[in-house]
């Protein structure tokens, strides 16, 4: 009435449909502490207490590096079923004055010797590997363009220094008295040269195949650095062995090689991986991995069948790495619904794409009871952060997608068994297996055929001194999985692939499972509460040949034909 802005009646602003909320600043030592913290893990320059870790950016990774920090920074030690639940710093900080201290423990740098313990995880893929010597599957190939001046031999120089950073370069397995040990080759020891290639233009995807070769894991390298020079055009090659890196290794060994490339110098490190192996096996021997036991034991306390997919082809009967992949992205707009569930839930992109996941193949399979194996990072301690090496651990996660529950009731569960799966991770999977009994055969996995791998640390352009540095995609054909769903989430979108085994499915059917997936999707952005039972995958065509074929079938029963 008086002409003035009623400020109390607008809505909150906001940015992409999500609320900003009024900024308030840290009120006491821990929440200034706090911030600071969210900052360097979220690589933001201001957060408010107010503000919600996962609106923000956080993910399962992030919030396990955030908790690592807080850990060692603050001496108490909080669970991610806790930051899930409390995900501000006011509360954050609430619970922090609440809990009992738990001192933070560092990692012990081991002695000098001939040869050191492996990681659970390096076992796992030391014995998959001798299955089949010649085979390829655990290579980790990576592929740039580089446009602009090339120095080949500041490239190889900048190597031969990482190589002198991380031991884990210069590392090779032997088993001594039954026992797989990695063993190290001094830096002054070993040899280390980037291959040159020249080729024409059409010759490219040819080199890149015969770049990418087994390597013997008893004998250095395990890994390689190749230089393909190709009609004007420059590619970068890097092949190494799975058992001396993972995906977030990866990350951090491109990332490092650009700064030392621009003459940057890195901070030392305190711990090389062969610290971590050996505190890991002191770690599994724990009363709190012991706990972990317990928790995963009675998870798969019964037998899980195993489950049926619509395959076109007989399973072999040696399990066969032959794979291919198919490319598809989900638009900003059916993204954004996405992000509206995550929200409304508090759950995050991970747990929805796999809740999605299960209804796809409890759609396929018509079973309630569907296990989904996940990588996970396994850089439970704070001093891991820029150590290089295999720490990923993969979890086995059970749900049950029954036909009489919401999207949104089972989205609840699956967010609930994602927590607890993450709160007891560091229990190992090949550990479980032999816990649990699990019957080995040659041709499947144990527990699971299917894997989701969500990545959110992923490979950008870089600045090499003015050359720039491209990731450009490549087509490798294996596939350890019947079926994997990788999925990146970017600003606006995710890009998604299913990578199959091509011994199992045919093309047309993956592409018939994208599209059904992408119905799903649709479905319960429209209703996510919307009965399982309710969400329908048939298209018109399809729906019309089903009744078609059923109205035939009952004609023939009324003649006298048996089904």
């Amino acid at each position: 009435p008086n002409g003035k802005i009623d400020r109390k009646a607008l809505p909150k602003p906001s940015v992409d449909g999500l609320a900003v909320e009024e900024y308030q600043a840290p009120q006491n030592e821990i929440e200034e502490k706090l911030v600071e913290l969210w900052c360097e893990v979220l690589g933001l320059e201001k957060v408010g207490i107010n503000d919600n870790f996962f609106d923000l950016g956080g993910h399962s990774l992030k919030a396990t590096i955030l908790l690592n920090k807080v850990h060692k920074e603050l001496n108490t030690e909080l669970t991610l079923m806790q930051l899930f639940r409390h995900p501000t710093i006011k509360e954050m900080s609430y619970i922090l004055n609440n809990i009992n201290d738990s001192k933070y423990n560092v990692i012990e740098k081991c002695r000098e010797k001939e040869y050191y313990e492996t990681a659970s995880a390096q076992k796992r893929i030391y014995m998959l590997q001798q299955i089949d010597k010649n085979s390829t599957a655990y290579n980790i190939p990576i592929i740039f363009k580089l446009e602009g001046k090339v120095d080949t031999n500041r490239i190889e120089k900048t190597f031969i220094k990482l190589i002198q950073r991380h031991e884990i370069l210069r590392t090779y397995f032997e088993t001594i008295d039954g026992e797989i040990v990695q063993k190290l080759n001094k830096v002054q020891e070993f040899e280390f040269k980037v291959e040159v290639i020249s080729c024409m233009q059409n010759e490219v995807q040819a080199v890149v195949k015969d770049f990418v070769r087994n390597f013997e894991l008893d004998r250095l390298p395990l890994f390689r650095v190749g230089l393909v020079e190709c009609s004007g055009t420059t590619y970068l090659l890097i092949d190494i062995h799975h058992i001396i890196i993972d995906g977030v290794s990866m990350t951090i060994l491109i990332k490092e090689f650009a700064t030392i490339y621009n003459g940057f110098e890195l901070k030392p490190l305190r711990l090389q991986y062969k610290d971590f192996a050996e505190w890991q096996n002191r770690l599994l021997k724990s009363e709190r991995i012991i706990n972990q036991k317990e928790y995963w034991i009675k998870k798969f306390s019964d037998d899980v069948e195993a489950l049926n997919l619509p395959y076109d082809f007989e399973r072999p009967s040696i399990r066969s790495f032959k794979g291919a992949k198919i490319g598809f992205s989900l638009d900003e707009k059916s993204t954004e619904g996405l992000r509206n569930i995550v929200r409304e839930t508090g759950s995050t992109m991970n747990i929805v794409i796999q809740a999605l996941l299960n209804l796809l193949l409890h759609k396929y399979s018509g079973q309630e009871d569907i296990v989904i194996g996940m990588p996970i990072a396994g850089r439970t301690h704070e001093e891991l952060d820029n150590v290089i090496g295999m720490f990923v651990n993969t979890l086995a996660l059970r749900n049950n997608p029954k036909e009489e529950k919401s999207f949104k009731e089972f989205l609840v569960e699956v967010k609930e068994n994602s927590l607890y799966a993450y709160e007891n991770q560091s229990y190992q999977f090949e550990e479980l297996i032999e816990a649990v009994n699990v019957k080995r055969v040659k041709n499947r996995n144990p527990l699971f055929d299917v894997m989701l791998d969500m990545s959110n640390d992923f490979i950008l352009n870089i600045d090499l001194d003015g050359a720039i540095l491209t990731p450009i995609s490549y087509e490798n054909d294996i596939s350890k999985f019947d079926l994997t769903l990788k999925v990146v989430e970017n600003t606006k979108n995710l890009d998604m692939w299913f990578e199959y085994s091509s011994s199992l499915f045919k093309e047309s059917t993956i592409n018939k499972a994208i599209k059904d997936f992408m119905t799903i999707i649709d479905t319960v952005i429209k209703d996510s509460n919307i009965l399982i039972g309710n969400i329908n995958i048939l298209d018109d065509d399809e729906k019309t040949y089903m009744i078609e074929l059923n109205e035939e079938i009952a004609n023939l029963s009324s003649t006298g034909f048996d089904f």
